[in-house]
Protein backbone atom coordinates (compact mmCIF):
# COMPACT_ATOMS: atom_id res chain seq x y z
CA UNK A 1 0.00 0.00 0.00
CA UNK A 2 1.26 3.43 -0.99
CA UNK A 3 1.81 5.86 1.81
CA UNK A 4 0.15 9.28 1.24
CA UNK A 5 2.34 12.13 2.31
CA UNK A 6 0.36 14.69 4.33
CA UNK A 7 1.21 18.19 5.38
CA UNK A 8 2.15 18.73 8.96
CA UNK A 9 0.25 21.22 11.09
CA UNK A 10 3.27 23.50 11.10
CA UNK A 11 3.44 23.51 7.29
CA UNK A 12 -0.27 24.35 7.04
CA UNK A 13 0.08 27.20 9.50
CA UNK A 14 3.08 28.59 7.62
CA UNK A 15 1.18 28.43 4.32
CA UNK A 16 -1.82 30.21 5.85
CA UNK A 17 0.48 32.85 7.28
CA UNK A 18 2.06 33.49 3.88
CA UNK A 19 -1.39 33.75 2.26
CA UNK A 20 -2.46 36.21 4.95
CA UNK A 21 0.58 38.43 4.42
CA UNK A 22 0.13 38.44 0.64
CA UNK A 23 -3.59 39.26 1.01
CA UNK A 24 -2.85 42.11 3.41
CA UNK A 25 -0.40 43.58 0.92
CA UNK A 26 -2.51 43.21 -2.24
CA UNK A 27 -6.13 43.58 -1.08
CA UNK A 28 -6.06 47.36 -0.43
CA UNK A 29 -4.62 47.95 -3.89
CA UNK A 30 -7.28 45.75 -5.48
CA UNK A 31 -10.04 47.62 -3.64
CA UNK A 32 -8.70 51.02 -4.71
CA UNK A 33 -8.36 49.93 -8.34
CA UNK A 34 -11.88 48.51 -8.34
CA UNK A 35 -13.27 51.77 -6.94
CA UNK A 36 -11.45 53.74 -9.62
CA UNK A 37 -13.04 51.50 -12.27
CA UNK A 38 -16.46 52.23 -10.75
CA UNK A 39 -15.80 55.99 -10.88
CA UNK A 40 -14.67 55.84 -14.51
CA UNK A 41 -17.71 53.80 -15.53
CA UNK A 42 -20.03 56.39 -13.96
CA UNK A 43 -18.03 59.25 -15.48
CA UNK A 44 -18.27 57.70 -18.93
CA UNK A 45 -22.02 57.31 -18.50
CA UNK A 46 -22.67 60.96 -17.65
CA UNK A 47 -20.28 62.08 -20.39
CA UNK A 48 -22.27 60.05 -22.93
CA UNK A 49 -25.57 61.40 -21.59
CA UNK A 50 -24.43 65.02 -22.01
CA UNK A 51 -23.11 64.35 -25.51
CA UNK A 52 -26.29 62.56 -26.56
CA UNK A 53 -28.42 65.39 -25.16
CA UNK A 54 -26.49 67.90 -27.28
CA UNK A 55 -26.72 65.71 -30.37
CA UNK A 56 -30.48 65.23 -29.92
CA UNK A 57 -31.01 68.98 -29.61
CA UNK A 58 -29.02 69.54 -32.81
CA UNK A 59 -31.05 66.87 -34.59
CA UNK A 60 -34.37 68.23 -33.34
CA UNK A 61 -33.52 71.69 -34.67
CA UNK A 62 -31.84 70.36 -37.84
CA UNK A 63 -28.64 72.34 -37.27
CA UNK A 64 -24.98 71.39 -37.61
CA UNK A 65 -23.56 72.87 -34.41
CA UNK A 66 -24.57 73.13 -30.79
CA UNK A 67 -24.10 76.89 -30.97
CA UNK A 68 -26.82 77.07 -33.64
CA UNK A 69 -29.33 75.57 -31.21
CA UNK A 70 -29.06 78.68 -29.06
CA UNK A 71 -28.49 76.59 -25.92
CA UNK A 72 -24.98 77.94 -25.15
CA UNK A 73 -26.17 81.53 -25.63
CA UNK A 74 -27.31 81.99 -22.04
CA UNK A 75 -27.65 80.27 -18.67
CA UNK A 76 -31.44 80.38 -19.01
CA UNK A 77 -31.32 78.54 -22.35
CA UNK A 78 -28.92 75.98 -20.89
CA UNK A 79 -31.26 75.38 -17.93
CA UNK A 80 -34.19 74.68 -20.26
CA UNK A 81 -32.09 72.26 -22.32
CA UNK A 82 -30.84 70.36 -19.26
CA UNK A 83 -34.34 69.85 -17.88
CA UNK A 84 -35.76 68.74 -21.23
CA UNK A 85 -32.97 66.49 -22.52
CA UNK A 86 -31.56 64.96 -19.34
CA UNK A 87 -33.39 62.79 -16.80
CA UNK A 88 -33.62 65.42 -14.07
CA UNK A 89 -35.42 64.44 -10.86
CA UNK A 90 -34.63 67.57 -8.83
CA UNK A 91 -33.71 71.13 -9.78
CA UNK A 92 -31.84 73.55 -7.52
CA UNK A 93 -31.64 76.65 -9.65
CA UNK A 94 -30.01 79.97 -8.91
CA UNK A 95 -32.10 82.27 -6.80
CA UNK A 96 -31.15 82.91 -3.22
CA UNK A 97 -29.56 80.61 -0.72
CA UNK A 98 -27.16 77.70 -1.13
CA UNK A 99 -28.36 75.76 -4.18
CA UNK A 100 -25.43 73.36 -3.95
CA UNK A 101 -26.61 72.45 -0.45
CA UNK A 102 -30.17 71.95 -1.72
CA UNK A 103 -29.10 69.32 -4.26
CA UNK A 104 -26.03 67.81 -2.60
CA UNK A 105 -27.23 67.72 0.99
CA UNK A 106 -23.89 69.11 2.16
CA UNK A 107 -21.03 71.06 0.64
CA UNK A 108 -18.61 70.23 3.43
CA UNK A 109 -15.65 68.00 2.77
CA UNK A 110 -15.29 68.62 -0.95
CA UNK A 111 -11.61 68.95 -1.80
CA UNK A 112 -8.95 68.41 -4.45
CA UNK A 113 -6.63 65.42 -4.83
CA UNK A 114 -4.04 66.99 -2.54
CA UNK A 115 -6.77 67.62 0.09
CA UNK A 116 -6.60 71.37 -0.49
CA UNK A 117 -9.38 73.82 0.27
CA UNK A 118 -13.06 73.05 -0.28
CA UNK A 119 -13.90 74.10 -3.85
CA UNK A 120 -17.45 74.97 -2.79
CA UNK A 121 -16.19 77.73 -0.52
CA UNK A 122 -16.88 80.17 -3.39
CA UNK A 123 -20.29 81.69 -2.65
CA UNK A 124 -21.06 82.23 -6.35
CA UNK A 125 -20.45 78.57 -7.14
CA UNK A 126 -22.69 77.44 -4.30
CA UNK A 127 -25.54 79.51 -5.76
CA UNK A 128 -25.17 78.10 -9.28
CA UNK A 129 -27.66 75.84 -11.08
CA UNK A 130 -27.62 72.25 -9.80
CA UNK A 131 -29.61 69.26 -11.04
CA UNK A 132 -29.96 65.76 -9.60
CA UNK A 133 -30.27 63.06 -12.26
CA UNK A 134 -32.17 59.80 -11.95
CA UNK A 135 -28.98 57.78 -11.40
CA UNK A 136 -27.95 59.99 -8.46
CA UNK A 137 -25.38 62.12 -10.27
CA UNK A 138 -25.48 65.87 -9.69
CA UNK A 139 -24.54 68.33 -12.43
CA UNK A 140 -23.89 72.04 -12.04
CA UNK A 141 -23.95 74.51 -14.95
CA UNK A 142 -20.66 76.28 -14.30
CA UNK A 143 -20.87 78.66 -17.24
CA UNK A 144 -21.94 78.98 -20.85
CA UNK A 145 -19.39 79.67 -23.58
CA UNK A 146 -21.41 81.50 -26.28
CA UNK A 147 -18.49 82.28 -28.59
CA UNK A 148 -17.47 78.63 -28.70
CA UNK A 149 -20.92 77.13 -28.61
CA UNK A 150 -20.26 75.17 -25.44
CA UNK A 151 -21.27 74.71 -21.81
CA UNK A 152 -19.00 73.83 -18.89
CA UNK A 153 -20.39 71.60 -16.15
CA UNK A 154 -19.19 70.46 -12.77
CA UNK A 155 -20.31 66.87 -12.31
CA UNK A 156 -20.49 64.86 -9.08
CA UNK A 157 -20.95 61.36 -10.47
CA UNK A 158 -22.34 59.89 -7.22
CA UNK A 159 -24.05 62.91 -5.70
CA UNK A 160 -23.41 63.52 -2.02
CA UNK A 161 -21.73 60.15 -1.50
CA UNK A 162 -18.07 60.25 -0.52
CA UNK A 163 -15.23 60.70 -1.22
CA UNK A 164 -16.27 64.04 -2.82
CA UNK A 165 -12.78 64.59 -4.22
CA UNK A 166 -11.99 66.47 -7.42
CA UNK A 167 -10.55 63.97 -9.90
CA UNK A 168 -12.14 61.00 -8.12
CA UNK A 169 -15.91 61.48 -8.16
CA UNK A 170 -16.12 65.17 -9.11
CA UNK A 171 -15.09 66.49 -12.52
CA UNK A 172 -15.27 69.41 -14.91
CA UNK A 173 -16.82 68.45 -18.27
CA UNK A 174 -17.48 70.69 -21.27
CA UNK A 175 -20.00 70.09 -24.05
CA UNK A 176 -18.49 71.51 -27.23
CA UNK A 177 -19.89 73.03 -30.41
CA UNK A 178 -19.86 69.67 -32.22
CA UNK A 179 -21.65 67.91 -29.35
CA UNK A 180 -18.53 66.15 -28.11
CA UNK A 181 -17.78 66.18 -24.36
CA UNK A 182 -14.18 66.80 -23.32
CA UNK A 183 -12.16 68.63 -20.70
CA UNK A 184 -12.12 72.43 -20.70
CA UNK A 185 -9.97 73.61 -23.60
CA UNK A 186 -8.17 76.40 -21.74
CA UNK A 187 -8.66 78.71 -24.74
CA UNK A 188 -6.94 76.54 -27.35
CA UNK A 189 -10.05 75.58 -29.36
CA UNK A 190 -11.02 78.81 -31.08
CA UNK A 191 -13.88 77.19 -33.02
CA UNK A 192 -15.16 75.16 -30.08
CA UNK A 193 -14.74 71.86 -31.90
CA UNK A 194 -13.51 69.03 -29.68
CA UNK A 195 -11.49 66.93 -29.05
CA UNK A 196 -8.96 68.81 -27.00
CA UNK A 197 -5.36 67.88 -27.79
CA UNK A 198 -3.64 65.34 -25.56
CA UNK A 199 -0.87 67.83 -24.77
CA UNK A 200 -3.39 70.42 -23.58
CA UNK A 201 -5.16 67.86 -21.42
CA UNK A 202 -1.85 66.81 -19.88
CA UNK A 203 -0.82 70.39 -19.24
CA UNK A 204 -4.11 71.19 -17.52
CA UNK A 205 -3.86 68.04 -15.41
CA UNK A 206 -0.40 69.00 -14.18
CA UNK A 207 -1.43 72.62 -13.53
CA UNK A 208 -4.88 72.18 -12.04
CA UNK A 209 -6.07 68.66 -11.20
CA UNK A 210 -2.86 67.32 -9.69
CA UNK A 211 -2.20 70.71 -8.09
CA UNK A 212 1.47 70.98 -9.03
CA UNK A 213 1.00 74.74 -8.54
CA UNK A 214 -0.42 76.53 -5.55
CA UNK A 215 -3.00 78.50 -7.53
CA UNK A 216 -6.46 77.53 -8.70
CA UNK A 217 -7.59 75.26 -5.90
CA UNK A 218 -11.18 75.88 -6.96
CA UNK A 219 -10.79 74.28 -10.39
CA UNK A 220 -11.06 70.74 -11.69
CA UNK A 221 -9.64 71.23 -15.17
CA UNK A 222 -7.43 68.41 -16.42
CA UNK A 223 -8.85 65.56 -14.33
CA UNK A 224 -11.25 64.34 -17.03
CA UNK A 225 -8.71 65.02 -19.78
CA UNK A 226 -6.11 62.81 -18.09
CA UNK A 227 -8.60 59.95 -17.99
CA UNK A 228 -9.33 60.45 -21.69
CA UNK A 229 -5.60 60.48 -22.46
CA UNK A 230 -5.22 57.19 -20.60
CA UNK A 231 -8.00 55.51 -22.59
CA UNK A 232 -10.68 55.75 -19.89
CA UNK A 233 -8.48 54.66 -17.03
CA UNK A 234 -7.83 56.51 -13.77
CA UNK A 235 -4.09 56.00 -13.50
CA UNK A 236 -3.34 58.93 -11.21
Amino acid sequence: MKRIKAFTLAEVLIALGVIGVVSALTLPSLVVNHQKDVYVTSLKKISNELSQAAQRKMTDMNVDTFKDTGVPASIDAAKIWVKKYLNVVKSCESASGDNALDCLGSTEGYRMLNKSANFYKNSTRKKANFYVLADGAVINIERVLPSKGGIEFMVDINGSKKPNIGGRDVFSLTVYNNGIVDDYDNGTLSNGMAPVSESTRESMFNTWCSMSTSSGNNYLHGCFGKILNDNWEMKY
